[in-house]
This record gives C-alpha cells, structure tokens and sequence, in this order.
C-alpha cells in the first residue's frame, strides 16, 4: 500500500510515496490511534529504509526504530516506576575525560607504566571508577525493570501472563533495544534480509499491545498479507 508522507510540504508527490505493507500499515495506525509523534517516527524509518540509493539507510533506520522505542513510555504515557538516571554512554564520557587527564597530569605515569605512590590524579580516578562501577551495578536492575514495564505494556493478555513469560518478553524488548542501537551506530552490519527481521519483531511485539488479535484477525490479516505478496 502506497501512502504520502504525512510530513511532506509539496514537491513531486511520486517522491513522498512509501509502499506499506499491509502489517506497517496497521502498525502506523495503531500508533498514531495514540501518538501522531511516535506515528511519525515509525512511518520516517520505514521511509528511509526504501530509500534504496541511500547507502546508509539500514542503520538511518534503526537509529528511528530506537528512537520509538525509547519515546514509546512517554507517548504512550506508561508509567515507569523508577529513574535509570544518566545513560550509561554519558557516564562512560565522563570517566573517560578522567582518565584522559590523569594519564597526562599524573606523576604515577612514567615511560607508559603506573609506579610510585598514588598521587592526586591518580587517587581521583580511583575515585571515579569506583563510582562509575557502583552506578553499572545499580543501572543494570534498574534497566531490566524498565523493559519488564514496558513490555507489560505490550502484554496482549494485559498482565496475566505468568512471570518466566512476562520476563522472556521484556528480555526481548531489551534485545531489540539494543540490536537497533548497535546497528544505529554502526557497530555490526546487517544485510536487509537480517535488518528486516527484526523489524517485523518490533512491529508484531508493538501490535500485541496496541492491537491484540483474535484467531480470526490472525487469519484475515494471513490472508491480506499473502494476497499482496502474490500481487507482487
């Protein structure tokens, strides 16, 4: 299905058209049923991703995949108990910064080799380090609990699910979380036919929450699928 970018301001129309598929589009309609911004970006990674003369259009839209997933608990307004607090790649900055510094300043750095008494960089750093390790063993329960809300929201039996299950789900949600960060920033690479996969696992995990189906939803949507794949 051929849609207008919902953003476009003119042009050549032919240029704004994004071919949807029948499941893309459901998910588009479910968000934006309740987020016209998370609709949006949605609808942005699946544009930038038939942009097929874009030699970076694979992580282009992973980095939108995880912009809607880390955006999805404030559109959606689910209600997350506690704070992570900073992410982990500012804190990692800051202690980098440090280090920086104390390999330069510290008299205990000698020809590339750490000697002598522990001096003020130095005990600094220690400092530091000790704190960022403290913060990595808080941030990581904390991260888990985040995902486990999350995905309770998505929960298509809304909560019954028993525990082992609920938490293979927010376990998945974290996997996906981090599979679009690493693509996004370039540090694996991913063939379309991979990259497409798990796309269709974030969009069926966002359609269990914000349109659970029944048997026969299930096999209309098989056979709207099927049909537009045999029309080519």
């Amino acid at each position: 299905m051929a849609m207008a970018n919902p953003s476009s301001d003119g042009g050549d129309p032919a240029a704004n058209l994004i071919n949807l598929t029948p499941r893309q589009r459901e998910v588009f309609d479910a968000l934006a049923e309740n987020s016209d911004e998370l609709a949006s970006m949605y609808f942005g990674a699946v544009a930038v991703l038939q942009q097929t003369q874009n030699p970076d259009r694979i992580p282009l839209c992973a980095h939108g995949l995880r912009e809607v997933m880390e955006k999805a608990p404030q559109f959606l307004k689910i209600t997350i108990s506690i704070s992570t607090g900073p992410s982990l790649g500012t804190k990692v900055n800051e202690i980098k910064t440090c280090w920086t510094t104390t390999v330069a300043k510290s008299k205990c750095r000698v020809d590339g080799k750490w000697v002598g008494k522990i001096d003020g960089h130095l005990s600094k750093f220690l400092r530091r380090a000790e704190k960022f390790f403290e913060f990595h063993d808080q941030k990581f329960p904390k991260l888990v609990q985040r995902a486990r809300e999350i995905a309770r929201h998505f929960d298509p039996l809304k909560g019954r699910l028993p525990e082992p299950l609920a938490n293979l789900r927010a376990s998945g949600w974290q996997e996906m979380d981090e599979y679009f960060k690493r693509v996004a920033h370039h540090r694996i690479i991913q063939t379309e036919t991979e990259f497409v996969r798990w796309v269709e696992a974030l969009e069926l995990f966002l359609l269990d929450g914000l349109r659970p189906r029944t048997a026969t939803d299930q096999a209309a949507l098989k056979r709207i699928i099927e049909e537009a794949e045999q029309n080519g």
